[in-house]
Order: C-alpha cells, then structure tokens, then sequence
C-alpha cells in the first residue's frame, strides 16, 4: 500500500465512524514517504478537533537506524519508531504495552 492509499483508506474510515486504534507505517512507500503520510494524518486529527491522546498510536517501521530518521519521525508525530526487521514478539510486546492485545482463554 502506498501511504497515499494509507491516509485515504484511514481519513475515509474515519468519516464512516471506524476509530483505528493503532497504525503501522514504513518510512519508505511510494508516492508518499510514512513520515509525510503521519504528518498529514495529524493535521487530519487535529482539524477534526480530535485530542493527541484520542488519535491512533502511529509507529514508523524503518530500514535505517541513523536517529535523524527517528528525530524526522517524531517530528511527524509518530509515537514510536522501530528499526526492521520485526519479529513477531517484539510486535506482541508493542501491542501489550499500548493495550493493545487481550488475550482469552481457550475453553
């Protein structure tokens, strides 16, 4: 998906009533890097008067661990910035860190 299909398909979500909780972005997409995509998605929020705290936790997957690539991030008002590749416990870690998984028992 490119990021501008990404903030498509979320602000479109978004005026049909579906809240995303949590947003996953690479810093490389075509036609729209995940650094412009987050920071469009903010003003997006913001102009719709929607609280930092009320918005969707927004981290940025990059190939390069250079931290002007996290500063660029940040900046663009992504939550959190991983470096690739990720493995599935360290995802599973994010997502409980956020309350992000519930975990039920099997019956």
């Amino acid at each position: 998906m490119s990021g501008m299909e990404m903030l498509q398909k979320v602000t479109r979500a978004f005026d049909h009533g579906i809240r995303y909780r949590l947003i996953l972005t690479d810093f490389n997409m075509v036609e729209m890097d995940g650094i412009e995509a987050t920071y469009k998605l903010r003003s997006f929020f913001e102009t719709k008067k929607i609280r930092r705290e009320d918005q969707p936790i927004i981290i940025g997957i990059t190939g390069n661990v250079a931290e002007q690539f996290s500063i660029m991030g940040k900046a663009a008002g992504m939550n959190l910035i991983i470096s690739k590749p990720i493995y599935f416990k360290d995802l599973e870690a994010l997502l409980e860190k956020y309350g992000l998984v519930c975990w039920q028992p099997l019956l």
